[in-house]
C-alpha cells in the first residue's frame, strides 16, 4: 500500500512537472514570435510587454496587415479619406489605407470597431492578401479564407477556428507566413518584405531560414 502511495505521488509530481514545461514552452515559442516580429519592425511592444494572452482588436491586426503588405510608410505618408467615426489617432492612417485599397471594411458604414476583438477569419483574410490572393481573382471567399490558409499550412497547431483570437496566434501566423511563399511562388513573404525595404536589410543575414534563398540571400541585397 505504502508503494502505491509513493507510486501515485511520484506520477502525480511528473504530471504537474510535464504541465509546467509545455506551458513554458508555449509561452516560450510565443515570446520568440513575438520578439521576431518587433526586431523586423512588424510589431511594437508598450509597458505592458507583448500583451499575448488577450484578444487581438480589429484595429491592431489592421495595423499588423498594412505593415505585412510592406505599406507602412506609404500609409503614414498619404491622406486617406474613410466614412469611418471611430478610429483611433493611431490606426488613421491604417486603416484609412486599407479602406481606401479595399482591403478592409467597417462593422457598419461608418463604423470600423477598432477595438472589437479580431477573428480568426478576418485575420486569415489579411495574411492571404498579403501572400497575394484575392477574392476577385477566385482564390477564396471570406467564408473559405481559413480552409484555404490552413491548407497552405498558415495555421499554428491549436488554432481551430472556433477559440477566441488572442495576439500569440496572430504573432504565430504571422511569422508562418514570412517564411510563405507568395501567390506566384516567385518568393517568401520574408523576400518581399525585404525588397520594398519594410523590413532592415541585415534582416536577410540573421534570419536566413525565413527566406526562400536562404543563405544565398544575403549575397542578393
Amino acid at each position: 500500500m505504502e508503494k502505491r502511495k509513493k507510486l501515485a505521488a511520484l506520477c502525480w509530481s511528473l504530471l504537474i512537472l510535464l504541465v509546467f514545461l509545455f506551458g513554458w514552452l508555449l509561452e516560450a515559442s510565443s515570446t520568440r514570435d513575438a520578439k521576431l516580429l518587433h526586431e523586423l519592425g512588424l510589431l511594437e511592444s508598450s509597458s505592458r510587454g507583448y500583451e499575448l494572452d488577450r484578444p487581438m482588436s480589429r484595429g491592431e491586426a489592421s495595423l499588423l496587415f498594412v505593415r505585412l503588405l510592406g505599406a507602412e510608410q506609404e500609409a503614414a505618408s498619404g491622406h486617406w479619406a474613410h466614412p469611418f467615426t471611430d478610429v483611433p489617432a493611431w490606426a488613421e492612417q491604417s486603416i484609412g489605407y486599407l479602406f481606401c485599397k479595399g482591403l478592409a471594411k467597417g462593422m457598419t458604414e461608418t463604423l470600423y470597431c477598432p477595438e472589437e476583438a479580431c477573428t480568426p477569419q478576418m485575420y486569415a483574410v489579411f495574411v492571404l492578401r498579403a501572400l497575394g490572393y484575392s477574392e476577385k481573382a477566385g482564390d477564396f471567399t471570406y467564408d473559405s479564407a481559413l480552409s484555404l490558409a490552413r491548407s497552405l499550412g498558415l495555421l499554428p497547431e491549436g488554432l481551430s477556428g472556433e477559440e477566441a483570437f488572442l495576439r500569440d496566434y496572430a504573432m504565430a501566423v504571422s511569422v508562418i507566413a514570412l517564411s510563405a511563399p507568395l501567390k506566384d511562388g516567385s518568393m517568401h513573404l520574408f523576400d518581399k518584405l525585404l525588397r520594398a525595404g519594410a523590413i532592415p536589410p541585415e534582416a536577410a543575414e540573421q534570419y536566413p531560414e525565413l527566406s526562400m534563398f536562404g543563405e544565398a540571400h544575403v549575397e542578393s541585397f
